[in-house]
């Protein structure tokens, strides 16, 4: 199977199972859980992915998850994405109500990630999933860059505010909010950090830039333990609550603070706008207006067929897909809870109780829409419905760029997903767009 991994629709990270399974099997301690799971991560880092799967006891979810050719699969993208392994660094072991997940610090040649193996109450692998690098420093800040913890009380987060070197403020400021899945305040992916890019980028300019790690990425399995996760918990809330904090610094002009939302986020300013008081402006960018399971259908059809080859594989899981999300498309018969696509029932019920096309016209401030035309993920049919959505209001400026991917950063031939995993940089074009926009108002 092709990379279809590396999508932007997935809220929550792969294969993690809840299974009760309860057959009779040995009880670990907490010394003998890292330590076989250091195994079992060793197994499935040097490509022996036969033990991997029949030498360690897992239970019956995720025997039916995985497989040899899951794990050849999972692990030769991972090596797409994160390069050689250079360096193991560090572990951990916590417990999560009836689960214990240890986790190992993997330093790669592109990123450095957590690797975390849940165990259920009887030593058998329950979930694999990766997560933030925990087991080093974390990088220094620069002169002009001031961390911020903002949020919710239970969920509080760290994000970074990028001032304009060598200049007294107060100062126009931006806060990125980022697309689907449990990204970082760079909104990393590989080694690409676009957010990063665009907050070095505005800063040299004179415009300060607001990034901050997203709620799902600080404090996933929290979120998960504690109940129903909704777009608004995920992201909207945590809006709301930068906006009100970036607004009363006194390096900031309360009366020019601008949201730029990325992908998911974008497709959200018309839900954060009911909640703001008197933004300066708003930035899409790459933002989406259809249905996120829609979206998901379409990504993986693209991925499957770049090659002109649909394997077997290929087909099962895109039938697999259209299933879930034909449940979605008829919540009303699930139960309160339900999970599909790793998302509960209440999270896509929030997206189909959102009306996109009526809370856009109540946008009333200057907002730019910026859209790259290689974007398989959100293409230009998404930036036209924007067009059409908005096409008697005055306040929407539009701009596309031939050679930008999802990421803003260019590229040659037909899009793909690999190109993620190419070191790039968010392009120059678009910095100085939003720079200008933002000057202009």
């Amino acid at each position: 199977m092709k990379n279809l991994l590396i999508l932007l629709c997935i809220p929550l990270l792969i294969l993690t199972s809840c299974s009760g399974d309860k057959e009779n099997v040995k009880e670990y301690t907490d010394d003998e859980l890292l330590l076989l799971g250091e195994d079992y991560l060793s197994a499935l880092l040097t490509g022996k992915y036969e033990e991997a799967y029949n030498a360690f006891g897992h239970d019956k979810d995720m025997e039916e998850a995985v497989s040899p050719e899951a794990y050849k699969e999972i692990f030769d993208q991972l090596k797409v994405r994160s390069g050689n392994l250079l360096e193991k660094k560090g572990s951990s072991l916590e417990v999560k109500g009836d689960y214990r997940i240890a986790s190992y610090g993997l330093i790669f040649e592109n990123q450095s990630l957590n690797m975390n193996v849940v165990f259920n109450k009887e030593g058998q692998i329950s979930g694999l999933n990766f997560s933030q690098y925990t087991f080093g420093p974390e990088e220094e800040l620069s002169d002009n860059e001031r961390e911020i913890e903002f949020g919710v009380e239970g969920y509080k987060l760290k994000g970074i505010l990028t001032l304009p070197p060598d200049k007294e403020g107060p100062h126009p400021c931006i806060i990125l909010v980022h697309g689907s899945g449990p990204n970082d305040l760079d909104e990393a992916i590989g080694p690409n950090k676009p957010f990063k890019d665009i907050a070095e980028g505005l800063s040299q300019k004179g415009i300060a830039v607001f990034r901050y790690n997203k709620r799902t990425f600080t404090h996933g399995h929290k979120m998960m333990e504690d109940g129903i996760i909704t777009p608004y918990e995920e992201t909207v809330e945590d809006v709301i609550k930068a906006f009100e904090v970036i607004s009363k610094r006194d390096d900031v002009d309360p009366n020019e603070v601008y949201i730029l939302g990325h992908s998911m986020g974008g497709n959200l300013i018309p839900k954060v706008n009911e909640y703001l008081d008197d933004p300066a402006g708003y930035v899409i960018m790459a933002g989406s207006v259809s249905y996120l399971e829609d979206l998901m259908v379409e990504q993986i059809e693209y991925l499957a067929n770049l090659d002109g080859n649909v394997t077997e594989e290929e087909e099962k899981y895109i039938s697999e897909t259209k299933a879930a999300v034909e449940k979605i498309k008829n919540l009303d018969e699930l139960e309160p809870g339900e999970m599909i696509l790793n998302a509960h029932k209440e999270y896509w019920q929030y997206f189909h109780d959102y009306n996109i096309e009526e809370s856009v016209k109540n946008i009333n401030v200057p907002t730019l829409v910026l859209q790259g035309e290689r974007d398989y993920q959100v293409n230009m049919y998404e930036f036209n419905k924007w067009k059409d959505m908005t096409n008697s209001l005055g306040n929407f400026t539009f701009i596309s760029y031939e050679k930008l991917n999802h990421l803003m950063m260019p590229g040659e031939g037909k899009p793909n997903s690999e190109e993620y995993m190419v070191k790039n940089k968010v392009s120059e074009d678009v910095i100085e767009d939003i720079y200008q926009f933002i000057m202009e108002e």
